[in-house]
């Protein structure tokens, strides 16, 4: 439980430290287009094209090393508590044990989930503006240069 507790802490530390590096990088009128809410925390996590190079290290390190670990060891943990129930259930001092483990399983699957569904949603914006790059190279030619 300890180092899914330090993973999930990790997790919200690199999103607030990647939201505050990528937040200059924002213009005033983005800020303004946003009535004034902070564009960065919101979309730290989606854009994959950051200016700054605190901000892109984050990022990548959310989704290249932070969430695939993360998910293992929950996988590791199911397969534990799975193992303690099957085989050992007399060295659980208590069921309010198994219950909270459970509970906290379920949060980490859930936690998994929606980061699973913001790395699809990044991967599709990000194939959007990589199409749109394409559609203008395409009707490039010496004039618009």
């Amino acid at each position: 439980l300890l180092v899914s507790y330090a993973c999930v802490i990790c997790f919200r530390a690199t999103h607030l430290l990647g939201s505050r590096a990528a937040a200059p990088a924002a213009t005033d009128e983005q800020h303004s287009a946003s009535h004034g809410s902070d564009t960065g925390i919101g979309e730290f996590l989606l854009d994959l094209r950051h200016k700054g190079s605190v901000p892109r290290a984050l990022v990548a390190l959310t989704w290249a090393v932070a969430l695939p670990f993360f998910t293992l060891w929950t996988l590791i943990g199911t397969k534990w508590l799975w193992g303690v129930l099957n085989e050992s259930p007399q060295c659980v001092p208590t069921s309010t044990h198994l219950w909270f483990s459970g509970f906290w399983l379920a949060l980490c699957y859930i936690w998994i989930a929606v980061h699973v569904a913001l790395c699809g949603v990044a991967w599709t914006l990000e194939r959007r503006i990589q199409r749109a790059e394409s559609d203008l190279r395409s009707i490039e030619d010496e004039d618009v240069l």
